[in-house]
């Protein structure tokens, strides 16, 4: 069952690659400030190791982690066992609740989320965390943000928001 308040944020590649050893392989201010402005304020699930890649603790938003090996909680976050659960907990969080990674968890999440903001690259990148694949004809492209490569930004990319065909 789809559900209308769960979202997925990634930055993808154009091979499809999210991650290179627990790190983004590409350095794109502009996404990680969309980022920030886009989940602010509001829940974001994670697996362990994607809230282990972060240089910084994200504030002012509900931290989810989803693991099934997490022993230590850090201070600040709430930990779920899954992806349902942590949508369980994330159901009395005001307004959307983001799903931002890793692989794993898009994979679960991708077929009852209603809505996905990506960050589409123009540029394959190497890495070893992927997108999972999803079929386009079930969703409608509503938004597409171009945004070329500059002195900042070494590849052109896209703010793309999709919504699930129903």
């Amino acid at each position: 069952m789809i559900n209308p308040r769960l979202e997925i944020i990634a930055a993808v590649a154009a091979n499809g690659v999210i991650g290179r050893s627990g790190q983004l392989p590409w350095n794109l201010p502009d996404d990680m400030r969309f980022f920030m402005k886009t989940t602010l304020g509001h829940a974001v699930i994670m697996g362990r190791k994607t809230f282990e890649s972060l240089e910084m603790p994200l504030s002012r938003r509900r931290i989810i982690i989803v693991s099934r090996t997490l022993t230590n909680v850090p201070s600040g976050v709430e930990h779920a066992g899954t992806l349902d659960e942590a949508i369980r907990l994330a159901e009395d969080s005001a307004g959307p609740i983001f799903v931002a990674g890793g692989g794993v968890l898009y994979e679960a999440a991708l077929p009852i989320v209603g809505t996905m903001r990506l960050t589409e690259l123009d540029e394959a990148f190497e890495g070893d965390a992927r997108f999972p694949a999803w079929d386009r004809s079930q969703w409608r492209l509503a938004e597409a943000i171009r945004h070329e490569a500059d002195a900042k930004h070494s590849t052109g990319f896209r703010f793309c928001t999709y919504y699930r065909i129903q």
